[in-house]
């Protein structure tokens, strides 16, 4: 089964081109939990729409919730990101918190192929997290017989 972006997103991609507008999207990580529900995603919606603007708008795909914030640049999209986080913070868990991840059109991309691609890029799960860095000890030189 292929998915296709919500229509909002489509019309909001001609619109920007259009008149020369940027947004944002916005990737949250929801998961699902261990019987295949939601796992929460509901009230990760209801959470992010309280704090969002009346044309900004949210959906779900898969096991995560996209926002597509209409008439923003770098720095409001991030605004809104430190804005949204903390409420969030009671919802999801840290690695998912890490996960969320946003691209700017047209920057970032220009079609929603291409969008959805920077997401995937700027994304951090656990599992593409890298490991953190050890340092061993130094050696002692021992000179050589």
């Amino acid at each position: 089964m292929t998915w296709s972006p919500p229509e909002e997103l489509q019309v909001e991609l001609s619109r920007s081109r259009r008149y020369g507008h940027s947004f944002v999207l916005v990737r949250i990580p929801c998961g699902h939990d261990v019987n295949g529900g939601s796992n929460g995603r509901e009230d990760v919606a209801r959470t992010v729409s309280s704090l969002l603007r009346r044309v900004d708008r949210v959906w779900p795909g898969g096991t995560s919730l996209y926002l597509l914030l209409p008439e923003c640049d770098r720095a409001m999209g991030e605004a809104m990101l430190a804005r949204i986080r903390e409420p969030l913070t009671k919802l999801l868990s840290e690695d998912q918190l890490l996960a969320i991840s946003s691209v700017l059109f047209p920057e970032d991309g220009f079609t929603s192929g291409a969008l959805f691609d920077a997401l995937d890029a700027r994304s951090i799960s656990p599992s593409t997290r890298p490991a953190p860095m050890v340092v061993a000890p130094p050696t002692p030189e021992v000179p050589l017989a």
